[in-house]
């Protein structure tokens, strides 16, 4: 993925410009983690007023006497798209000092793509007719046809978003087989979106079994369904998280795998995308698995016999 291309660049500096300042100045090593993790979002979906959705959607107006149609249908059959992908690299806080201690402190840089962000609205009209007025050969009662000129639009906005983010971490028994995690997070969120819109027209005889019945009276001419797409302009927010992380390492004693570590993970949060005249407001979670491996004294066979330093 481009994010993720972009982001392996961005770790490959910091690593060689870090090796170059440390063999230089102090010869002490940067001791950092990249994780990567990948997860499911929920509750996703934003809430826009009538004024927002014909902002959004100039040339597809809702005539007044449209309803609402709250059992509306999907017509552009679009499951929602809610994976996200987050890259984070983690600078450990003064490494010597906390050697042999129970809990770490971790400064993160997180870079990834965000889940789908939606919203929908559906509304109808109808107009009916008594087409004609027949007999039951049974009961004798009276029964109407009825032609019901019937008009439906969908309005179906959907943004992906770009998350920058930055936190504060704190983790507990960083060299035992368990280890949890937790801190705050702060993204920001970058949303390049789009808004569809579907107009159909129909005409449906009620009353009676379809195709028994040839009405006298002329059917409408009809508008062929249309649908329509409408580019929209970058929608920002802030995403404020609680992280909550439980990790394993893949091995015990080997030096190599004990680095690398498996874990599962929770993230609340809230999150306000700002629109035109309003703040929408979010509450919802997400849950994932990550991998990571902790870096520290890994370049040490790549300096020179100088750089190196000497064992006693």
């Amino acid at each position: 993925m481009k994010i993720s291309f972009l982001f392996s660049i961005f770790l490959i500096s910091i690593a060689g410009f870090a090796q170059k300042n440390d063999s230089i100045k102090s010869k002490r090593f940067p001791a950092y983690i990249i994780k990567s993790s990948l997860g499911i979002h929920s509750n996703n979906n934003l809430t826009f007023t009538n004024a927002e959705w014909e902002r959004r959607t100039p040339g597809v107006s809702v005539p007044d006497s449209f309803q609402v149609n709250s059992n509306g249908e999907d017509h552009f059959n679009a499951d929602p798209y809610k994976l996200y992908w987050m890259n984070s690299i983690s600078f450990i806080q003064n490494k010597e000092k906390q050697a042999g201690r129970n809990y770490r402190f971790t400064t993160l840089i997180h870079l990834g793509i965000g889940p789908e962000i939606r919203a929908d609205k559906y509304w109808f009209h109808e107009n009916r007719e008594v087409l004609d007025t027949l007999i039951s050969l049974q009961t004798g009662d009276p029964y109407y046809v009825m032609g019901n000129r019937r008009q439906d639009i969908q309005k179906s906005y959907r943004s992906k978003s770009t998350m920058l983010g930055f936190g504060e971490h704190f983790a507990t028994s960083p060299e035992n087989i368990f280890q949890f995690e937790t801190g705050v997070d702060v993204f920001a969120m970058f949303n390049s979106s789009i808004t569809e819109s579907y107009v159909k027209d129909s005409y449906i005889v009620e009353g009676v079994t379809s195709g028994s019945y040839n009405s006298l009276s002329p059917q409408p001419v009809l508008n062929e369904p249309r649908s329509i797409s409408h580019k929209g302009r970058t929608l920002y927010g802030i995403l404020l998280r609680l992280p909550l992380e439980l990790s394993v390492p893949l091995s015990y004693k080997n030096p190599v795998l004990k680095r690398m570590r498996l874990g599962v993970e929770l993230n609340i949060g809230v999150t306000m995308y700002f629109t035109k005249g309003k703040t929408n407001f979010l509450a919802g979670g997400n849950s994932g698995v990550n991998f990571r491996y902790e870096f520290y004294e890994v370049n040490r066979h790549f300096l020179s016999k100088r750089q190196k330093p000497v064992s006693n």
